[in-house]
This record gives C-alpha cells, sequence and structure tokens, in this order.
C-alpha cells in the first residue's frame, strides 16, 4: 500500500476529529444508541471487521432501522408503542413513493403552463422529453432518511413529497428553430414551441447534486443493503460460487456506488480468488449465454434459473460450460481469471431479477 501524504494525512485527521466530535455530540445530547449510530456511520467499514460490530450492530438495528422503517414488534411500553405507530406512518408514506413521483411530473406541466398562459401574446406549445425513471424505492427510502438523520420525529408526509420533488428536476428551453422557408419560420415563432427536459436523478446523482458527504454515502449504502436483505423473495438463499466457506473474506468491491477503480455503479460483487480456482453455479438452471473475448466482463457465463431470476459469472480464464447445458447447483461452470476489464484475476458476480440488479451479498450463502 503506498504511503500516505501529508496533506492527505491532515486529511484523515480531519475527518476523524469530526467523526469524534458528532458521536460525543450525539451521546451528551442523546444515549449510547445515538452515539453508536454515528460511530457506524462515520466507521462502519472498519467496524465490520473487528469485534466491537457485536456490540454496536445490535443497538443500531434495535434503535434505529427497524424504528424507522418497519417498527417495533408488539409492546406495552407506550414510548415503544408511540414509535411503531410513527414507523408504520412513514412506512405508509413510502409505499406511496410511485404516486408521488407522478403527481410531480403533473405538477411540473401544469407549473409551466400557468406560467406561460400569463403571456397571450403567442400560444406555446411543448415537447417534453423524459430523461431516466425514478429511482428505487429502497434508494429513495435510504436517502430521505440519511438526510434526515434517521429522525422519526421530523419525518411526515410533507418533508417526503419535498424529498421527491427534489429527485425530479426540469428544464424548459426554446426549441431550436428549423431552416426553411419564411411561411414555416413564422408559424415556429407564432407558435413559440418550447422543449421540456423532465430528469429524473440516480442516487449517484442524486447524491452529488446535494453535497452528500462520503459517511452520509456509507450509510446510505448500508441501509440499502439492509434494506435489501428485509425484502429478498424466494431467492433468498442461494449457493456459494466457491468451495471456500470463507470466500466473503475475499472480496474487493462490493455492490453499489463506488470510487475506485473509476466512479459509477458496481452492478455486483468482485471476489478475489487465485487464477484458475473453480466457480460454482450458485443455483440450478440453464446456460443463456457463454461468450469469449468481450471488451467488459471479458469471459463470461449467464445462467437462467427461471422466474426472471439469472447470475452472471464474469472476467473468467476459461469457460466449462456451453449455451444450452443444464447446470446443478455446485456443479463447476468456469474459472477464476483477468480477462476483459480487470485490474486482477477475480470473479465478478451479479444476480438480477426480471433484468434488474441486486446485491449478490444478500443473496449467496
Amino acid at each position: 500500500m503506498a504511503k500516505k501524504s501529508g496533506i492527505e494525512r491532515i486529511a484523515d485527521a480531519a475527518r476523524n476529529v469530526k467523526a469524534i466530535k458528532d458521536i460525543v455530540k450525539a451521546f451528551m445530547q442523546g444515549s449510547w444508541s445515538a452515539a453508536a449510530m454515528q460511530a457506524l456511520k462515520h466507521y462502519w467499514p472498519q467496524i465490520l471487521t473487528v469485534s466491537i460490530i457485536l456490540f454496536l450492530l445490535p443497538v443500531i438495528i434495535f434503535c434505529c432501522l427497524p424504528a424507522m422503517l418497519f417498527g417495533f414488534e408488539t409492546s406495552a411500553d407506550t414510548e415503544i408503542a408511540s414509535i411503531n405507530l410513527q414507523a408504520n406512518t412513514i412506512s405508509n408514506y413510502y409505499d406511496r413513493y410511485e404516486e408521488y413521483c407522478d403527481d410531480r411530473v403533473d405538477e411540473i406541466e401544469v407549473l409551466i403552463t400557468e406560467e406561460d398562459s400569463e403571456n397571450e401574446s403567442k400560444k406555446t406549445t411543448y415537447e417534453v422529453i423524459t430523461n431516466g425513471e425514478a429511482m428505487d424505492m429502497k434508494w429513495f427510502i435510504s436517502l430521505h432518511s440519511v438526510s434526515f438523520g434517521n429522525d422519526l420525529n421530523v419525518m411526515n408526509e410533507q418533508n417526503i413529497k419535498e424529498f421527491v420533488t427534489k429527485t425530479i428536476l426540469y428544464t424548459v428551453e426554446n426549441k431550436p428553430k428549423e431552416t426553411g422557408n419564411a411561411a414555416e419560420t413564422a408559424s415556429v415563432e407564432e407558435n413559440n414551441t418550447k422543449v421540456l427536459t423532465i430528469k429524473y436523478l440516480t442516487p449517484l446523482e442524486f447524491m452529488s447534486e446535494y453535497k452528500f458527504t462520503e459517511s452520509d454515502i456509507n450509510w446510505a449504502q448500508l441501509m440499502y443493503r439492509t434494506l435489501q436483505e428485509e425484502t429478498t423473495s424466494d431467492y433468498s438463499v442461494l449457493g456459494t460460487p466457491f468451495e471456500d466457506p470463507e470466500w466473503r473474506n475475499c472480496i474487493t468491491s462490493e455492490y453499489g456506488y463506488r470510487i475506485d477503480p473509476e466512479p459509477g455503479f458496481h452492478k455486483g460483487l468482485d471476489i478475489g480468488k487465485p487464477l484458475g480456482t473453480e466457480i460454482l453455479a450458485v443455483k440450478s438452471g440453464t446456460v443463456k449465454t457463454a461468450e469469449n473475448g468481450t471488451a467488459g466482463y471479458g469471459n463470461y457465463i449467464v445462467i437462467d434459473h427461471g422466474n426472471g431470476l439469472e447470475t452472471i459469472y464474469a472476467h473468467c480464464s476459461e469457460l466449462l460450460s456451453a449455451v444450452g447445458d443444464e447446470v446443478d447447483a455446485g456443479k463447476t461452470i468456469a474459472k477464476v481469471g483477468s480477462t476483459g476489464d480487470s485490474t486482477g484475476p477475480h470473479l465478478h458476480i451479479e444476480i438480477r431479477l426480471n433484468g434488474e440488479t441486486v446485491d449478490p451479498f444478500a443473496y449467496l450463502s
């Protein structure tokens, strides 16, 4: 590992001082659980690797996530009952997320129309362009809760709607005039055609637009993973991609937004293993794709398991299955390599449900 420069060490020290200040402040104003939440927020990657997590994680999960998202179990304690009621109320609002997104798009169109109605000298028509789609609800919940400090007491329908507004931006521009004869040009000017562009922000774009700190990004990703684990379906338990039961200790890059080796959304899990290590099918299915030499995935295999579930195994050195093969769970289908866009021997494994990637960590054994 390269040595850090003096400036980098100063920056690290500053971040640590701020983190400690947040933890102490949370303890003074709240309780041990509040301090634990701040500690996990700033240091969860490190905490997960040491024994202290055995103490902190149950406190965090009990005091924060279930209360905010799912409520506690039934209790005679009035305080917990109140928290449970508030959690259920907020959860019901989250369930209306798609409705709020549709309402926001309608609101934008009405807003633009009303602005132009004040100018009756020209008839304005609009060409509407939509970029992207509403972000996954689990990401919305994670970003919203982090933005409000995971505090149930300040969460309500109004600020959820306002948060939806922040995820859907728009611009209005005059449509470039097309070259043509004088009559066509006059008609375009009289109609005053404009372009309304509605832009749905991705989670990464949202965190960049609203300047999330590194600790907030880490916290949002941890919450997103927790939500995925809570909502896994019948596919919850898949097999293991390696015979080594400790393969999780070899994860080199997790699912989600990352900076290194290049910024962007990482759609799978990278597991570093020696060149030639056997890769196992995590569930029985039919080989849908077996390609060699692609630029991104290199040599890779896609297995169709039915009911919308697919698994992808990429950067292999050798493929041991062909298209159409029926494979059983635990069968060797390929070997670890470093083909395609890769910096070293590893398996990049993806899980797709109905065409959408999910975090493999929550599904694999």
